[in-house]
């Protein structure tokens, strides 16, 4: 984590995979996908989300035994709260128009920027594409430092003839949080962000997102959305990649239902 986020959220680190929950699911029990050793070489958590250099160097991480906290899943309505902040509205920002400043500049291997939503695509160093997004949770009263987020991914990405999937706990990571005086905004950008040669290609990232907002005092979910995100390249200077996200659902004061089902 850098300085300033140190000093401005020092006391949060972590936050959304420390302790446990209660909201009547365990999240452990949410799948996660280990089919087989190479599916460990694809990394959504590098800096902004998209796939990191493991894979391109060809070297599996050690998988990381990630915390997650307990979250309704099933639907069941949040209980009013008078001391919880109230979030009435949730916004995915897919363009420049309405996007929070204030991250740092290039905090991915994309050389993307989280402070500019919109497709990425790099055609002449990197050949990286990445879809950079903010969720933004507009709260009307209350703090939003106060909240926390948990999000859950179910996805499949392909490059260099082979296929990569992961489902379950997404973070997200420190860095990817940003308050406002009226919102928290969590920022992402899922793809391909190595350094990409001609023979990766084609490749493609095609993942189904949900991402719960919660009072960190209460544990109260307060807000929720569910979006999926589409990325297809074929070619390294490719100029018209495919690389979109869409919202499917969203809910304030309840939970839309996760990509990734409870094992029973």
């Amino acid at each position: 984590m850098n300085g300033f986020l140190q000093r401005r959220y020092g006391g949060y680190q972590n936050r959304a995979s420390s302790g446990t929950l209660s909201f009547g699911h365990d999240f452990s029990k949410v799948r996660l996908h280990s089919d087989s050793p190479v599916t460990r070489m694809v990394n959504d958590q590098t800096q902004s989300g998209g796939l990191g250099e493991e894979f391109t160097k060809g070297t599996a991480p050690a998988p990381a035994a990630t915390p997650t906290p307990d979250l309704n899943l099933g639907g069941e309505e949040a209980k009013p709260n008078t001391t919880a902040p109230v979030i009435d509205q949730v916004e995915l920002v897919s363009s420049s128009a309405g996007a929070v400043k204030g991250y740092a500049e290039k905090l991915d291997t994309c050389d993307a920027s989280l402070n500019k939503p919109g497709p990425f695509n790099d055609m002449a160093f990197r050949g990286s594409v990445a879809n950079v997004h903010q969720v933004q949770f507009h709260v009307s009263q209350g703090n939003p430092s106060d909240l926390r987020a948990s999000r859950i991914v179910n996805r499949t990405a392909a490059g260099r003839g082979q296929t990569f999937s992961k489902s379950g706990n997404d973070g997200p990571p420190d860095h990817e949080y940003s308050f406002t005086k009226d919102k928290m905004v969590i920022a992402d950008a899922p793809g391909w962000c190595s350094k990409l040669t001609e023979t990766d290609f084609p490749v493609s990232y095609s993942g189904d997102f949900a991402l719960y907002a919660w009072d960190a005092p209460t544990k109260q979910i307060l807000a929720s959305i569910a979006y999926h995100v589409e990325v297809k390249k074929t070619h390294f200077s490719q100029g018209d990649p495919v690389n979109t996200v869409s919202v499917t659902e969203k809910k304030i004061g309840g939970t839309v239902p996760s990509p990734v089902k409870p094992k029973k």
